[in-house]
């Protein structure tokens, strides 16, 4: 699968649905490990979500709109941060 980030960049990766073994796996900008599960589509609005599962103690899954989980870190807020995208893949 492929998307654009807001800044152009193209970005591929892989979701336990198409490829459990070859799941993308992402760092969060805080440091925990994810891998990506799926792209699904919010009933209300139809948003495309990101579900992604914690890769630490129970593994807990978590949706995010998929333009937030591959957005830029927002350096206003976190000035001191050096990773740029809020989830770099990493696998």
């Amino acid at each position: 699968m492929k998307i654009i980030r807001e800044d152009n960049s193209e970005l591929e990766f892989t979701t336990m649905f198409e490829d459990e073994n070859k799941a993308s796996i992402f760092k969060h900008f805080k440091g925990n490990i994810y891998k990506v599960v799926t792209i699904a589509k919010e009933c209300e609005n139809l948003q495309d979500m990101v579900v992604y599962q914690g890769q630490y103690e129970d593994k807990p899954c978590w949706i995010r709109e998929k333009k937030d989980f591959f957005a830029l870190v927002d350096k206003n807020k976190y000035p001191d941060v050096t990773q740029k995208y809020r989830f770099e893949k990493i696998k």
